[in-house]
């Protein structure tokens, strides 16, 4: 198709064929590679996983023999049982007779009770002893025991006896074979010899059932389907999840396989492709084998692909239906439109679309400038709204006074009165007064510095009578101050919570320091204390949360200053509070300089 050829096609037409070869397109080919990669990797990932939890359970299983090795190992250390093992007894002796009861219950009820405690696994315990033909003999069945002589008859005894003292794991078998029905058992044995003679003293033997393997899969992840199964150096099968099948001998087809080609094979049994993993131990020589079937193996793998799928499906489809929805509905109306709002972004409200269309386009431009309008409104509002609620929240603050402080200030005139006939109660008075007045005068949030500072002294005055002057005060005030305006209640909250929070009422001799001067445009105040401090890691907190307690004089705390300051000054007029732990605080707080005439225009903050 040549360049005329491409005039002629339509600009939706022209979109649409872009978007199918910038987005389709590539879509596709992304997904198809996706798909193929994810499928080698999550099987490889899979496989590795279930390697290192066959491999983690042989460990385990080398871990729990090791165990019992180490506890066929204590008769070794235990001298009053190596002497009931050389101890030879006399027939028809009453005495001896008595001994043989002490030394079985020395061996059985405290030797033996404490292996049992030591390790839950254990289901019996054998020691037998070549000095004088006996059989110690505990466990979960007591009915049954075995003899000496009975024991000596079996091949997996005599082959511990040959091993000279080295343990030895015993596979699969009957622990009574005499008796029917009796329970299969692993055996962990070992010959005592006498360490300098070499002499043999005995065989001690641990039997284990084979569930208690069961323990050795514990925190591992395998499929629902997944045959477990431990076998002996005898291809007998020693742990199953089918009881039924312990202790007899696993398919030799399987032992085929895995000699064959590895420890990891894809096979298929019974017409069901299955995988066999197995890992050898290298302490026992046994082998752990699980045999899980393949679609359980990769189920999650399989939904993954399958997701991927139609993940890649949707998004083609959706991309056809974009590239349609974009192509039919880009117009000259909507550029014009856009453009409109663009300046509306940039904050030109006073934008309006003009245009007699009534399409979809007209009434969308009729509905924008109903939407501009309503926002201008609202704009308006909004800042009416806020001075008022501004105002509203300043009045309610100032009537607020806490019923708690009226009370501790009246207890301490009343204790005066009662206690001493001071002058000061007169004082004491006056500054209550002088308090209500200031707090229920005016709605002004802004009022000359002067009756800032002197609200201030008649607060300090009442506190130092309810501190019991343990705390002196020193005002460092420059004259220069009293020619503007501050914001009402901007230095009281501060110096009640140094009072209440870093003086203690148990000490005295603590200062305030109060200072308020001009600095480069700003009217400064700085509040000293040497009181207990503050952490640096409470700062922030105290300065964006109020902190005021049920006992202040009104519920004005100190981020309602700090919040007040930046609302009408911006954020460069701020509060600054430096602390020391045990040395003191100290509080900066500057605003601008306002004359006593000047009108007041809140600034809105960036953040506040």
């Amino acid at each position: 198709m040549g360049i005329a050829g491409i005039k002629g096609v339509s600009i939706n037409q022209r979109l649409l064929i872009s978007y199918i070869l910038v987005i389709v397109i590539p879509i596709t080919a992304i997904s198809v590679i996706i798909y193929n990669y994810t499928t080698d990797y999550l099987e490889e990932r899979v496989t590795e996983s279930v390697l290192a939890t066959s491999a983690q359970i042989t460990e385990n299983l080398d871990t729990f023999f090791t165990n019992m090795a180490k506890i066929t190992e204590m008769p070794y250390y235990d001298k009053e049982l190596n002497n009931i093992l050389d101890r030879r007894y006399s027939v028809n002796n009453e005495m001896n007779e008595y001994q043989k009861v002490e030394d079985y219950n020395q061996i059985t009820q405290n030797f033996f009770s404490k292996l049992f405690l030591l390790n839950k696994s254990i289901e019996t315990l054998y020691l037998t002893s070549f000095v004088n033909d006996r059989v110690y003999y505990k466990g979960y069945r007591a009915e049954y025991s075995r003899e000496e002589s009975d024991l000596k008859n079996e091949q997996w005894f005599r082959n511990i006896v040959s091993k000279g003292g080295k343990e030895v794991i015993i596979g699969i078998h009957d622990e009574f074979p005499s008796v029917p029905n009796t329970s299969q058992v692993i055996t962990i044995g070992r010959l005592i010899v006498k360490p300098f003679t070499n002499e043999k003293q005995g065989v001690f033997l641990i039997n284990i059932k084979p569930e208690k393997l069961e323990e050795l899969y514990k925190e591992t992840r395998l499929t629902p389907g997944t045959r477990q199964l431990i076998i002996d150096e005898n291809n007998r099968i020693v742990y199953s999840k089918l009881e039924n099948e312990i202790g007899t001998q696993i398919d030799p087809d399987i032992i085929k396989i895995i000699n064959s080609k590895g420890t990891n094979n894809e096979v298929t049994i019974n017409n069901t492709p299955v995988f066999i993993i197995s890992d050898t131990s290298r302490y026992s020589f046994w082998k752990v084998i699980n045999i899980i079937p393949r679609n359980e193996l990769f189920s999650d793998a399989e939904a993954i692909r399958e997701g991927i799928l139609l993940i890649g499906i949707a998004l083609v489809l959706l991309s056809v239906l974009v590239s349609f929805i974009i192509a039919g509905s880009i117009t000259k109306p909507i550029v014009k439109l856009n453009n409109q709002m663009k300046l509306v972004e940039q904050g030109d409200f006073s934008v309006n679309i003009e245009g007699q269309r009534n399409d979809e386009v007209g009434q969308l431009s009729k509905t924008f400038n109903k939407m501009i309008l309503q926002i201008n409104e609202l704009i308006q509002k909004i800042k009416i709204d806020g001075e008022n609620k501004r105002i509203s929240e300043l009045q309610a603050l100032q009537s607020q006074i806490n019923p708690h402080f009226m009370y501790n200030t009246l207890n301490v005139i009343k204790w005066m009165a009662q206690m001493q006939a001071a002058d000061n109660i007169t004082q004491a008075v006056d500054s209550l007064i002088y308090l209500l007045n200031f707090s229920a005068k005016t709605t002004a949030e802004f009022i000359p510095i002067s009756e800032e500072l002197e609200f201030v002294k008649n607060y300090i005055s009442i506190m130092r009578l309810r501190y019991y002057n343990k705390f002196e005060v020193i005002y460092e005030i420059e004259d220069s101050v009293y020619k503007y305006k501050t914001l009402k209640f901007i230095l009281q909250p501060f110096i009640e919570n140094a009072i209440f929070h870093g003086f203690d009422k148990r000490k005295s001799g603590y200062h305030l320091r109060i200072k308020a001067f001009l600095e480069n445009g700003s009217v400064c105040f700085i509040i000293n204390d040497d009181g207990s401090g503050i952490a640096a890691q409470d700062i922030p907190k105290i300065l964006n949360k109020d902190i005021q307690g049920e006992k202040g004089f009104n519920s004005i705390g100190i981020s309602n200053v700090v919040g007040r300051i930046k609302l009408h000054f911006g954020q460069q007029y701020k509060v600054d509070i430096t602390s020391r732990p045990e040395v003191g605080t100290s509080i900066f707080i500057n605003i601008p300089q306002i004359g006593l005439d000047d009108e007041i225009t809140s600034k809105e903050p960036a953040s506040v």
